[in-house]
């Protein structure tokens, strides 16, 4: 797998957890690796186990495995191993997605068939009730022992996301009372609640109404009350955020906050996805742990995120932090070359023909290194938990080198004999090392030329009399050779670049080339140039390549040029 060549920008932020507010009947898990391995032609998996006959192969392009529908009170361990050959397998990768959920004994269950006898069925089924009406609009609310139903009576009227934030107020508002002791459904207009049947649900009913009442203020708060207050004290410095922004790598990143809220964005926009930040995030997490998941919560939003966090907390102290995050994480990606793992050569084992004297055969024996890298994702109905064993991404393999040839036609402007713009053949040789250093998302590199352009001395290419073609030393040769700095954007398999660059150029000794006035060299004549090329380039295959290309040349001395267009193949090792 090619590593993209652009230096991402990553931006420092927690996952978004959504708080267990209901019971989870199920949990899909999700295991998910890296495919950093070209030679890799299978991988297989298997759950729990490693039984021979327990396997599931699938092909190297395959990156996760999703199980649906398992319990969530139970850990499930996935078995990865990964194959060159279809024979030889790797040793296991193990990655194990705990259980979301504990059995809690309820030493209360043993007296319920006792009251059920005792007492008549109807009545206790029978639900209480209590209607109470806020701002005009009337909440519906029956109750059983343990179980509170409460719907609007306008139908339409709230969204689960109303829901979910009237929720998450009261979570705030009473914390582990509700997180411990309740659990909430959404149903259409409203939810079930469930808490212990011990207590007294009409007791709840007053409070459950003062709260909407809060809760829908510190929403739509009255406008008019900040006026007055505006000319009387300076309110202003309260309200306005803070700011401190800071570059890295070349990029700014915005950050603004108030009490328990911070705003951070990228200044280039377009320049981050919402997967670009995720795999931060899941740095972050292996660093910080709990510390992050238990008290922080972060919307995504385009370019940048908004993170919630304890008010008590100063977001100020944590914005070195967060921009040495984002610098440490970007060159665990980048790091150098030789750190990368070498996939070691296995035993040689040496196998005995029984063929009258055929020579000992030597197979070798290539064993794949286990999988290090994967991310487990544990989904149930209302929360999403993402887990990183792995260690810090290793950085692939940037620069290669080309060797390559061309062919093409050259088109005279100001150089050789006082003829029109003509067109004579080119042919070249080059050889390229690509991206030697990476700048955001440009690469650089260096490459050497030889270009030959071969002249009919009679006017031009197109039209020539053949019948005096490379007669009477009827023809003459051109060669430059020379050094360019490269520039260029990549991507899987398409790359666009541009270079620059200076060279030496000898032309045969004869009146009508005029660009080459410098001294003889070997019998030829000499001119120093400027050079240029321009191209688009296909991959075929692993190695080879197609280019299309525009080259020029400018002669210092006699301060004329012509230009080129070729079609160049070449291999990259």
């Amino acid at each position: 797998m090619n590593k993209l060549s652009k230096v991402l920008f990553f931006i420092a932020i927690v996952l978004c957890i959504t708080l267990p507010l209901s019971a989870a009947k199920m949990m899909n898990v999700t295991w998910q690796w890296l495919l950093n391995d070209p030679y890799v032609t299978s991988y297989r998996y298997q759950l729990d186990g490693e039984n021979e006959d327990g396997w599931t192969v699938v092909g190297a392009d395959t990156d996760k495995y999703v199980a649906v529908g398992l319990d969530p009170y139970k850990d499930y361990t996935l078995y990865l191993q990964c194959t060159y050959d279809g024979e030889i397998w790797s040793e296991s990768a193990v990655s194990t997605a705990y259980a979301l959920l504990e059995y809690v004994e309820v030493p209360v269950v043993e007296e319920t068939p006792v009251v059920v006898e005792e007492t008549p069925v109807v009545e206790e089924t029978l639900p209480s009730t209590a209607d109470f009406s806020v701002f005009g609009y009337t909440v519906k609310n029956s109750w059983v022992p343990g179980t509170l139903t409460s719907v609007s009576e306008t139908k339409g009227l709230l969204s689960e996301a109303d829901l979910r934030g009237f929720v998450l107020y009261e979570i705030a508002k009473y914390g582990d009372l509700l997180l411990n002791n309740t659990s909430v459904e959404f149903i259409p207009d409203g939810f079930v609640l469930t808490y212990p049947e011990t207590e007294d649900a009409s007791l709840y009913i007053p409070t459950y109404k003062s709260d909407i009442e809060e809760y829908v203020n510190t929403l739509f708060a009255p406008v008019e009350e900040e006026a007055p207050v505006a000319s009387e004290e300076p309110v202003v410095e309260e309200t306005l955020p803070s700011t401190a922004d800071f570059s890295v790598f070349g990029y700014t990143v915005k950050n603004s906050w108030v009490s328990g809220t911070l705003t951070s964005v990228s200044e280039t926009k377009g320049l981050l996805s919402e997967a670009d930040v995720r795999g931060f995030v899941l740095y972050e997490i292996a660093k910080y742990g709990d510390m992050l998941v238990n008290n922080t919560s972060v919307e995504f939003i385009p370019d940048g995120f908004v993170l919630t966090y304890p008010e008590t907390e100063d977001a100020s102290l944590y914005i070195p932090t967060y921009k040495s995050d984002i610098e440490e994480y970007v060159n665990t990606l980048f790091a150098p070359v030789e750190e990368a793992p070498v996939v070691e050569e296995a035993l040689v084992v040496e196998v005995p023909v029984v063929v009258e004297e055929a020579p000992v055969e030597v197979e070798v024996v290539k064993v794949p290194e286990p999988v290090s890298d994967i991310v487990v994702s544990v989904v149930t109905d209302e929360i999403t938990i993402e887990i990183q064993n792995m260690e810090s991404p290793v950085a692939e393999k940037v620069s290669t080198f080309d060797v390559s040839v061309a062919l093409g036609a050259d088109f005279g402007f100001k150089t050789g004999r006082s003829y029109n713009p003509t067109i004579f053949p080119t042919l070249g040789i080059a050889g390229e090392f690509k991206d030697m250093f990476v700048v955001g998302p440009l690469g650089i590199g260096t490459r050497f030329d030889a270009n030959f352009i071969f002249r009919p001395l009679d006017g031009t290419f197109i039209g020539h009399e053949f019948s005096y073609f490379l007669n009477n030393n009827n023809w003459a040769v051109d060669g430059t050779l020379d050094a360019k700095l490269m520039f260029s954007l990549g991507w899987e398999k398409a790359r666009v670049y541009m270079g620059f660059g200076v060279g030496y150029s000898l032309a045969s000794n004869i009146t009508g080339i005029t660009s080459h006035t410098g001294s003889q060299v070997l019998g030829f004549n000499s001119a120093v140039v400027a050079t240029g090329v321009v191209g688009a380039q296909w991959k075929l295959g692993d190695s080879f390549f197609l280019s299309l290309e525009g080259q020029g040349r400018y002669f210092f001395q006699t301060k004329e040029y012509n230009a080129a267009v070729a079609l160049r193949m070449g291999w990259n090792f």
